[in-house]
């Protein structure tokens, strides 16, 4: 028996330095000997799990480092992946062997393997596989090394849009991203988002990941926008998965599982500080677009659910935004506070919003608002002014006086006849009537205008 186990030795030690020498050699001896020569490296793995050959440190390390030289190369990844017991008995040696340096070879192994993306398929199929990666997620006293490969894997699985929906449908999945995404190891934490960013491309995943955990892996994904020290890439691939997370179906929910709150800024401020305080333009872009979907989603009775507060903290984020006075911004803005607007229920919250009233009259006397801006605003205002509730703050503000008084003489025609009907709206109710007449600018601008 011992010259046996010497034989075995010995042939997995010269194999182990001649495919080491370079990526031809290891390619001429897959070509040759490679499916037969898997077949019986497993059975020496398994008996050297098994405890059936004695001493048998070095041929265990020797034997995984083969299976290891060839994953490396892209010709044979599939064929390697597909064949009978070699990825089983990977698992195994990650899951039960002692030796750190056996499973961190297997764990290489697993890795080059997931670069190819057809063999995602045959590693989600294969048995144990998803189970024993994310128990070393969970386990504390797995290394951070390990957990970095883990989070790696997961990613290079969700890249295959076939796989997509079964690794969501499974919670022991998401609760195992979930914390690698706490890691502070840049790293783990950028292959984890990474991971959730590919699987929010399927849209029959968005629900489960709004929701799953009591929507702690969304808030998560929030707090990675703004979390101190954390780069610019990480926070791209947090906002882009947001970005395909919420749509008609889930806007509301996202809004009700990150709100405002006394200790967290919730998903409508932190994208709005990313709007107005961020530096990287691509950034602001893709939270100023999610702010307006949102928006966009109004109408739908899970958005309207989501309470007074989260609404309002929109409108006034909005205007907080359209303050910054950027000009690739306005357009977008104004389309979003229209949308909002043609909602009866958010016209109060609206007009009562500090500075909204001043933001949109300041459009009228912009050089670089476009016309489909200045109608926008008129818009927005002829709704606000629609309702009886809002005629007194809208007959207060000065600056929307003197636009009204200015656009009864426009010689655009649209222009002019929102501002008669807004006029008409405010002469409706006495107390904004009395407002509305004691304006001399505006007074006179109605007189002219009724004599024409």
């Amino acid at each position: 028996m011992n010259g046996a186990v010497n034989n075995v030795a010995t042939a997995c030690s010269a194999l182990e330095l001649v495919l080491g020498c370079s990526t031809e050699s290891k390619l001429d001896t897959y070509e040759i000997i490679g499916e037969r020569l898997l077949s019986l490296l497993v059975i020496v793995i398994q008996r050297c799990l098994q405890g059936m050959l004695k001493n048998n440190g070095s041929i265990l390390v020797d034997a995984i480092r083969i299976i290891r030289y060839f994953s490396q190369l892209e010709e044979v990844k599939i064929s390697i992946a597909k064949q009978r017991d070699v990825l089983p008995t990977l698992v195994d040696i990650i899951d039960k062997c002692e030796r750190y340096d056996a499973r961190v070879e297997a764990m290489h192994a697993i890795i080059s393997l997931s670069f190819e993306l057809k063999n995602a398929i045959y590693m989600c199929n294969c048995e144990g596989f998803l189970k024993l990666f994310t128990k070393i997620s969970l386990d504390f006293e797995e290394s951070p090394q390990m957990k970095q490969w883990v989070a790696v894997t997961f990613w290079n699985l969700g890249c295959e849009p076939v796989c997509r929906e079964g690794l969501c449908s499974r919670v022991d999945v998401l609760d195992a991203i979930k914390h690698l995404m706490r890691f502070k190891n840049s790293k783990t934490k950028e292959y984890a988002i990474s991971a959730l960013r590919q699987l929010s491309l399927e849209t029959s995943n968005r629900i489960r990941l709004v929701e799953h955990s009591d929507g702690l892996l969304f808030r998560q994904i929030v707090d990675i926008v703004t979390e101190e020290r954390v780069a610019d890439t990480i926070v791209l691939k947090a906002l882009e998965t947001l970005n395909n997370i919420i749509a008609s179906e889930t806007g509301g929910i996202a809004c009700a599982n990150s709100p405002l709150s006394e200790n967290n800024p919730g998903l409508i401020v932190t994208l709005t500080s990313v709007v107005t305080d961020n530096n990287v333009p691509k950034l602001r872009m893709i939270a100023l677009s999610i702010l307006i979907k949102l928006c966009h989603n109004l109408k739908n009775q899970a958005m309207l659910k989501v309470g007074d507060t989260e609404l309002v903290a929109l409108v006034a984020c909005l205007v907080t935004i359209a303050k910054t006075n950027r000009n690739e911004y306005r357009s977008n803005v104004f389309m979003a506070l229209k949308t909002l607007s043609e909602e009866k229920s958010m016209r109060q919250p609206m007009a009562e919003c500090p500075g909204l009233l001043d933001v949109v009259s300041w459009t009228f006397n912009s050089d670089s608002a476009n016309r489909n801006d200045i109608i926008d605003a008129m818009i927005i205002l002829s709704h606000l002014a629609e309702e009886e509730e809002n005629r007194i703050s809208l007959a207060s503000n000065d600056i929307f006086l003197r636009v009204l008084a200015n656009l009864l003489s426009s010689h655009d025609a649209i222009l002019k006849q929102h501002a008669e009907d807004i006029v008409l709206c405010l002469a409706l109710t006495p107390a904004s009537q009395h407002l509305v007449a004691r304006n001399k600018f505006l007074l006179s601008a109605i007189l002219q205008s009724s004599k024409e």
